[in-house]
């Protein structure tokens, strides 16, 4: 039963596995036993499943071209375009990632996304950028 289950205090989540959580909905099996044991202890913490990386990462959606159409709806779209690209033409894809990330902490929330863009049509037009070679 090692590395099935860890405590986040911080969040005061603990996350478990699916094997885990599969199991501790059966009456009398020790994951059930030590549920029981958390929510006497832990009354305010929540049991959640935990989710692998890789699959949390599949679905961010950063591409070159979700990048550009995202910073084209903002009002200050060329000079960040013009900024996106010297990062892409010096750095690279993961540089520029990592970049838009930092620039754009709440990129993945596409509802505000396209609300924006329903919003201001205008802001929906490319921006184009002559790139350096």
């Amino acid at each position: 039963m090692t590395n099935q289950y860890v405590f986040d205090n911080k969040k005061r989540v603990i996350f478990v596995t699916k094997e885990f959580m599969n199991n501790a909905v059966m009456l009398n099996t020790e994951e059930y036993k030590l549920t029981r044991q958390w929510r006497e202890m832990f009354p305010s913490y929540v049991v959640k499943m935990r989710t692998s990386k890789s699959t949390a990462s599949r679905g961010s959606k950063l591409t070159i071209a979700f990048m550009t159409r995202y910073i084209n709806t903002r009002i200050d779209a060329s000079a960040v375009m013009t900024e996106f690209e010297e990062v892409h033409a010096l750095y690279g894809f993961l540089k520029v990632q990592i970049w838009f990330a930092e620039k754009y902490p709440n990129y993945s929330d596409m509802k505000a996304f396209g609300e924006y863009i329903t919003q201001n049509p205008v802001a929906a037009k490319p921006v184009v950028v002559a790139r350096a070679s």
